[in-house]
């Protein structure tokens, strides 16, 4: 059994210990925003417990001595973390993750830690978002923030490369896919523009959409070595207007309600980016 918290949000709320406070035998925390609260971000309460947290974003948390996430337990494992900008009042940095007592310190990899963090693939970079508060504590409303990535964010394709095991949901908190661009990215939000860029032409030039230009119907045709896959259409100011999953090697999108333009596509699983090209629609 698992002390489950997955994707949301914890904005502007005050605590004396931790927004998060979890104390169960076995939990595990994931993609969750947690900002501009007073108290820590995470609290790990129990010393002997196996706590998980993976691809959270904690920023601009404040709190009484330490505000990031702070650990008691011998087995805790971080992945894809962004925790950066918290602080203890009024305004003193802290250790963004800090361990109590002789607790050994917990395995952190692929996160993206102010001030660093030893572990694999762990960075120290401002994750660029895209409009995050600008100030720490409750003073500064969390909700109106944007908490995506901006593309040239250092915390984009930069999770670890062998998601396995992490039981990952689907969707990250906003609907979209967990994993966009044949990587995780770090933190709670996935962009959904860049991709890691492969040798995929064999596969690519299977591909079939037609007709193009097209009008109301749009036929895709797959080959027998793609399963699982979603198809995306941009607008031209680079705006998501359909997510579509893909069951069968052939397949139908209306797009009779589209207004005549360039648009561009996407064909993807949650590993692989198989194919971006253009359409227009007449």
């Amino acid at each position: 059994a698992y002390t489950l918290i997955i994707n949301n949000k914890f904005f502007n709320n005050k605590s004396g210990l931790g927004t998060i406070c979890e104390s169960y035998y076995n939990t595990k925390i994931t993609g969750n925003i947690i900002c501009n609260n007073y108290g820590g971000g995470i609290w790990n309460a129990h010393s002997s417990n196996d706590a998980v947290y993976i691809n959270n974003t904690i920023m601009n948390n404040i709190g009484a001595l330490y505000s990031g996430i702070v650990t008691y337990s011998n087995n805790i494992e971080l992945f894809n973390n962004i925790i950066r900008g918290n602080y203890a009042y009024p305004n003193y940095p802290v250790d963004q993750i800090y361990t109590v007592g002789s607790a050994p310190l917990p395995k952190v990899s692929y996160s993206n830690v102010e001030f660093g963090y030893e572990g694999e693939g762990n960075i120290d970079s401002d994750p660029l978002f895209s409009s995050p508060t600008i100030g720490i504590g409750q003073g500064y409303n969390a909700l109106n923030a944007d908490w995506t990535l901006l593309d040239d964010s250092p915390s984009i394709n930069n999770g670890t490369q062998d998601t396995t095991g992490l039981h990952l949901p689907l969707y990250d908190l906003e609907g979209n896919p967990r994993v966009f661009g044949n990587r995780i990215d770090m933190g709670a939000l996935e962009n959904q523009y860049v991709y890691v860029k492969t040798n995929n032409a064999p596969i690519s030039e299977n591909i079939k959409l037609y007709p193009n230009p097209g009008t109301n119907q749009l036929y895709i045709q797959l080959n027998s070595e793609i399963k699982d896959c979603f198809f995306d259409l941009f607008n031209g100011q680079g705006k998501i207007i359909m997510h579509q999953r893909i069951e069968n090697t052939n397949s139908i999108i209306m797009t009779g309600n589209l207004p005549t333009g360039v648009y561009h596509y996407r064909i993807y699983n949650q590993y692989k980016v198989f194919k971006t090209s253009s359409w227009v629609k007449l």
